[in-house]
């Protein structure tokens, strides 16, 4: 049985999650429905569910904020956004962050059973890499790659990047390159791109004469609130 928990500050739209998904049907249990961000974050660190469908603006914490900090407390949870809002900013950050799946309000029949298959496809991905990566005969060239596209983090870090997208690139699994992302730099992807970001954005604010905003997108970051907002951040600033 997989766990889901729904976060969302509107009633309706909690109800309607609960009855738009065949939970049963692909067997998902609803762990939990909260209005409140912060009580679903704590809720999310106890019982670490497969996925949390979260709306992505709520009052205190949104659904991106909250994606990020049940990743800095270790969380592997799969998260989708599925929001009211269909600027592209938002779609794009939440992928940046590590979102499972984006999705506009309201779901329409046909995209539920969809998402909870491409879910259930995730799962079994993880669970299978997760099992290999324990066999002494693991594949060394796995590394190999995973190396590779270190390298090319490194080297892009002010592109937009997507851990899916760099997975193809270097022919890994999605699941495979997020466990070797923890193992190997201590943080997840879009931690790891952020320190990248805010250390070249630190040497600019010293060499030249750029703006604040100017800085911020030259390092990649599209949104200059949220690199306003992240610059201040101590997991990334040391």
């Amino acid at each position: 049985m997989y766990t889901a928990i729904l976060v969302d500050d509107e009633y309706w739209a909690l109800v309607a999650l609960r009855k738009q998904f065949p939970w049963e049907k692909y067997n998902f249990e609803i762990a939990g429905e909260f209005m409140d961000s912060d009580e679903a974050l704590e809720e999310i660190c106890q019982k670490q569910p497969d996925v949390v469908f979260t709306d992505i603006r709520m009052p205190g914490m949104s659904g991106i904020d909250l994606l990020r900090e049940a990743r800095r407390r270790g969380i592997e949870s799969e998260f989708v956004i599925v929001s009211g809002y269909g600027e592209f900013i938002y779609a794009q950050e939440a992928l940046q962050q590590g979102a499972f799946d984006y999705r506009l309000k309201p779901i329409q029949p046909g995209e539920a059973p969809e998402i909870l298959e491409s879910l259930i496809k995730r799962f079994q991905s993880k669970k299978e890499y997760l099992r290999q990566m324990q066999h002494p005969s693991f594949p060394a060239h796995g590394n190999e790659n995973f190396r590779k596209l270190l390298d090319y983090v490194r080297e892009h870090y002010t592109d937009e990047i997507y851990l899916r997208d760099l997975a193809d690139q270097f022919y890994l699994n999605e699941a495979y390159c997020s466990v070797l992302f923890k193992k190997n730099t201590g943080k997840n992807f879009s931690d790891y791109v952020n320190g990248l970001r805010i250390r070249g954005a630190k040497e600019m604010l010293e060499t030249t004469a750029k703006s604040v905003e100017e800085i911020g997108k030259a390092v990649g970051f599209r949104d200059y609130y949220y690199f306003n907002k992240v610059q201040f951040t101590r997991d990334y600033t040391g």
